[in-house]
């Protein structure tokens, strides 16, 4: 399990270097910390 929040973690680190080249930026981040809050509540 923690191997594979490991996974998504550095997955999710990818993801947000390349949101802070995008223009967007801080309308995908919200987007994207929303969506993992609530993944955090459906996981947990």
């Amino acid at each position: 399990m923690s191997l594979l929040v490991d996974n998504a973690t550095d997955r999710f680190r990818d993801y947000l270097s390349l949101l802070m080249k995008s223009r967007q930026h801080k309308f995908w981040l919200t987007l994207s910390i929303v969506a993992v809050l609530l993944l955090w509540q459906i996981v947990l």
